[in-house]
């Protein structure tokens, strides 16, 4: 794959992931009500909030982890 994450060792990866994941929890839990409603411009979808930016990334760490488990359960078909 182009950022040769098959060259990395599978444990420093999902450790990576789960401190970001957690950095980005905490991040969202620290943020004022108020603030998740502020609205930025995204270099291709337009106008959009905080808060729709962060639900983005949230369903998209999931869609990951579905992938990881896709590909650890193929592996252990073999």
């Amino acid at each position: 794959d182009g950022l040769r994450h098959g060259d990395e060792d599978p444990h420093d990866l999902i450790a990576l992931f789960e401190a970001l994941r957690r950095a980005n929890l905490r991040l969202w839990a620290v943020t004022p009500e108020a603030d998740r409603e502020r609205v930025g411009r995204h270099r291709e979808r337009g106008p959009e909030s905080y808060g729709l930016m962060v639900r983005l990334a949230a369903g998209h760490d999931r869609f990951h982890i579905a992938q990881a488990e896709r590909a650890l359960a193929a592996v252990r078909a073999r």
